[in-house]
């Protein structure tokens, strides 16, 4: 589907957000060579609460960088939603959540791609955040599980069927496991598992995409 909820794009691709790489410039190069969709890099909860400088860093979009993703990443539900409800003000076109990153957990809270086996506080930070902003365009960003296991695949749909049923427009997801960090391939066919079973949701494929070709190949 070439649309992120009301959002149509010109073509099915789009510029993922990465971590050190996904500045205003980076976009505006990619969308200035055909690039109808882009993602900021994570942008931590607590750090866009935080006010001044911190703040200032964070939102850096112009006229230029529409449409584009604010993505954000924390561990309460509160506290996410109230850094949502900031990305929103300032005019970010989509709302991500980032279940995705491989980090560890802080302070004996999950983050990222922890939520894939907390379950429970990831379901609430969607529900809070779709609480504070029930008309904005949201997404998630997930991996097709924590590891490897039965147990992990079972939380992955659960977690997939919940976003959906929480009325997100789409779901990124990458095709490695948060244990496997960034090592080994990415299970590509997980990804026509995730669309056959999501026909007519937008999903977003993630992990191994390196050239042109490669996103082409991902889509075929």
């Amino acid at each position: 589907m070439r649309s992120i909820g009301p959002i149509q794009l010109a073509t099915p691709f789009c510029q993922a957000g990465l971590a050190g790489y996904s500045d205003r410039a980076m976009r505006v190069v990619a969308r200035r060579r055909g690039c109808p969709y882009a993602v900021t890099e994570a942008l931590l909860d607590v750090i866009l609460l935080s006010g001044g400088q911190g703040l200032r860093n964070c939102i850096d979009i112009d006229a230029e960088d529409h449409p584009v993703a604010g993505q954000i990443i924390g561990s309460e539900p509160e506290s996410m939603a109230k850094a949502a409800k900031i990305l929103h003000q300032y005019h970010y076109d989509v709302i991500d959540l980032n279940f995705a990153c491989p980090v560890k957990k802080i302070k004996n809270k999950a983050r990222g791609g922890h939520m894939l086996r907390d379950l429970e506080r990831g379901k609430s930070i969607i529900r809070a955040v779709r609480d504070a902003l029930p008309e904005a365009v949201l997404s998630v960003s997930l991996r097709r599980g924590f590891d490897d296991s039965p147990e992990s695949e079972d939380q992955f749909w659960e977690l997939l069927e919940f976003v959906f049923e929480q009325g997100c427009a789409a779901a990124r997801v990458h095709a490695r496991t948060v244990e496997q960090k960034y090592l080994g391939r990415s299970r590509w066919e997980f990804l026509r598992q995730v669309k056959e079973r999501f026909p007519n949701r937008t999903i977003l494929g993630s992990g191994d995409v390196f050239t042109a070709q490669d996103a082409v190949r991902m889509l075929k």
